[in-house]
């Protein structure tokens, strides 16, 4: 799942030095369940989704890899420090810091997502969610809550 891999190319915005492509339409991705952590298979055929669900994938994927420890993702800033944090008793405000901004600066990786303009993370009984917030190229607010862990302790 390569964020620029995900969108295809519709629409042309000058630049200074040159001509950019933007798209403004989502491609068929493959479908993911995050509770199995498989591509989601249906009649022998691998399900294609082309709606915000593949962005709602592709952030799932991004908050639960960790960053720098696969080697197709090395140098490129893909995945956070989640996984680091995992299974502590408390969470320091440090720490819940540092996760919203490694979500901020590297959402940005996916082709269709112009700007983050918010992410939360808070505690529901003994779950910790992340709110994201995000504006999508083609105009659209994009708003989901993703479970990232139980607290134990």
């Amino acid at each position: 799942m390569f964020p620029q891999n995900s969108y295809n190319s519709s629409k042309n915005e000058n630049t200074e030095n040159n001509n950019k492509i933007i798209s403004t339409e989502l491609c068929y991705t493959p479908d993911y369940n995050p509770e199995t952590s498989q591509t989601v298979i249906k009649n022998g055929n691998v399900e294609l989704i082309k709606d915000y669900r593949n962005i709602r994938n592709w952030f799932i994927k991004f908050i639960f890899t960790p960053v720098n420890a696969i080697p197709i993702y090395a140098g490129t800033d893909f995945g956070t420090s989640l996984l680091k944090i995992r299974g502590q008793k408390s969470l320091s405000g440090i720490e819940m810091v540092q996760l919203k901004k490694e979500i901020q600066t590297s959402a940005k990786l996916h082709p269709a997502i112009k700007e983050i303009q918010d992410v939360k993370l808070y505690k529901v009984g003994t779950s910790l969610f992340i709110k994201i917030v995000a504006r999508l190229i083609d105009g659209v607010i994009w708003t989901d809550k993703i479970e990232a862990f139980k607290i134990y302790g």
